[in-house]
């Protein structure tokens, strides 16, 4: 209930830090994993989705 009250009474507002250090992005480059990558992955750490579903 304060927080609504500052909001309308005292104009306070929620701040949203959206910034990129002032850096404009330009490019965003994503990299897709070979299934060998993958399956030598799963061997190492486990296969999270096969842990999901147990």
């Amino acid at each position: 209930m304060l927080i609504w009250l500052g909001k309308q009474y005292l104009g306070q507002t929620d701040k949203a830090d959206h910034t990129t250090g002032g850096e404009k992005i330009q490019h965003i480059e994503f990299t897709v994993a070979s299934k060998e990558t993958i399956e030598v992955t799963k061997r190492l750490i486990g296969d999270p989705l096969n842990e999901r579903s147990n």
